[in-house]
């Protein structure tokens, strides 16, 4: 039997792995290849205005966002590539950066 490759599945499972004052880090499970070789592609957008401020193109699915303002809520989102499409994005949203804190010694 042959099966004809197809789109990708859809990541799952992402989480926020690393949130610091102006970074972000992500991490998902990526799902089927469609059995094609397949690549990542996240967006940032500010929330709630959906202006789209970076795209990056991973191999795995796990993305480093950098340059962020902290204070700004942020949405991600995140979807797998190949030669046949595209899967439906998994989005991420509500992230918010928090303010650096001001101690006085």
């Amino acid at each position: 039997t042959v099966v004809e490759a197809g789109p990708p599945e859809r990541v799952g499972s992402c989480v926020l792995v690393n949130l610091t004052v102006g970074t972000l880090e992500v991490g998902c499970t990526p799902g089927n290849d469609g059995g094609l070789p397949q690549r990542f592609v996240a967006r940032v957008y500010t929330s709630p205005s959906h202006t789209l401020l970076a795209t990056i193109e991973e191999q795995e699915p796990r993305f480093h966002v950098e340059g962020l303002t902290p204070g700004q809520d942020y949405l991600i989102t995140i979807t797998a590539v190949n030669a046949k499409g595209a899967s439906e994005p998994e989005e991420i949203d509500a992230i918010r950066l928090k303010v650096a804190e001001k101690r006085m010694g």
